[in-house]
């Protein structure tokens, strides 16, 4: 997911020049490859940073045993609503550059997580947290799909890349837009009577639904577009708008349908991934960082190991930590709660910034 893949060469407009190609063409007239590769945008890899930080703070979200109503209470649920469209996003970004696939990124995507399986693994045998034997470690490579879900969908979404890239080339504006409706319809449905194979927006399917999307806002041009009405202030406003109804939508669906977490997160008027106003947020986002005009190599440095930050929190080893860390900073003052996660999440992000840049140093060796 580090690496940004140029878009799909055919584009469903019927034209196959798009923005990033004549950015492409008219830096290359003056850029050495190097130069370029520094001075790419860093829109994108900006949001990717942003929303690892939004999936950090996503898992340190936990609800009472109770309903207990309080303003602290809603506060807390605007703060999960600020970071719910972080895996929408993820997913979207994938579709607005186009994913080509080949038998060298799946095998760096799997070189990824197994390397963060077994660092974990490690680092909490040294911890006395697990303990070490073949068998464990065999587990722990069987149960690293399970931990990381995302991972296993986005799999399925890159081996199916070349047939979605396949159809978009062959159909037109107005039957991606038929699909694209239909199909969210369908899903609306299936995950409101609690059909599981929608999986609350997590599947394969929705996984496709996304990146067909991130492919119609980059091709169909929906940021000048919408840009033409909205200012880059009239979208925060729109973003803080939505953000405060998925706050209110799930607490309300938490106070009076009484749903646990796991519950709530698959409600489509809670939590859910596929929920009209978490896709809304989503594509806002998209739009408003897809307007900045940012070229930084620290960012792209940085936004280069993002996925990193998510295998290790949610390694199976770790998780449980990081759950019951963020769980027993609720006993804390609100001064308290909030110093505690900044340090939970600075924690994080670096250390495994850090640690990823010698997995990369250990892949380009491998790679030659």
């Amino acid at each position: 997911m580090s690496t940004i893949p140029p878009p799909v060469k055919k584009y469903i407009t019927g034209s196959s020049h798009t923005i990033a190609d004549n950015f492409r063409e008219k830096t290359e007239m003056t850029l050495t490859h190097g130069e370029l590769k520094c001075l790419r945008d860093s829109n994108m890899e900006l949001l990717r940073i942003v929303c690892m930080v939004m999936i950090l703070n996503l898992h340190t979200f936990f609800l009472p045993s109770s309903n207990a109503y309080s303003l602290w209470r809603l506060a807390d649920f605007f703060r999960e609503a600020t970071s719910i469209s972080a895996v929408p996003i993820f997913v979207i970004i994938s579709g607005y550059f186009g994913i080509n696939y080949s038998h060298k990124k799946l095998i760096a995507l799997l070189f990824n997580v197994l390397y963060w399986t077994i660092l974990g693994y490690a680092v909490c045998v040294i911890l006395g947290v697990a303990e070490f034997s073949l068998i464990n470690i065999v587990k722990r490579i069987y149960l690293m799909f399970l931990s990381y879900w995302f991972i296993t969908s986005y799999i399925g979404l890159l081996l199916l890349a070349p047939l979605v890239n396949s159809w978009l080339e062959h159909t037109n504006k107005t039957s991606i837009y038929k699909w694209l409706i239909i199909l969210y319809a369908f899903a609306f449905f299936c995950q409101f009577v609690n059909y599981p194979d929608f999986r609350a927006g997590g599947s394969i399917i929705s996984f496709i639904w996304l990146y067909v999307l991130g492919q119609a806002i980059r091709n169909y041009d929906w940021s000048n577009k919408i840009l033409h009405y909205f200012r880059w202030y009239g979208l925060a406003v729109i973003w803080l708008f939505v953000t405060i109804l998925i706050a209110l939508q799930a607490y309300l669906s938490w106070s009076f349908l009484n749903l646990d977490k796991a519950a709530l997160n698959s409600f489509i008027f809670g939590f859910a991934y596929n929920s009209p106003l978490i896709l809304i947020q989503a594509i806002v986002m998209i739009l408003f960082f897809s307007r900045l005009n940012i070229k930084s190599k620290y960012v792209n440095y940085v936004g280069a190991s993002t996925l990193s930050v998510y295998l290790l929190h949610m390694h199976p080893d770790i998780k449980d930590l990081y759950y019951t860390f963020g769980k027993n900073l609720y006993s804390e003052s609100f001064l308290n709660h909030g110093i505690g996660l900044l340090i939970l999440f600075t924690v994080c992000f670096v250390l495994s910034i850090l640690f990823d840049k010698i997995r990369l140093r250990i892949w380009r060796v491998f790679n030659g």
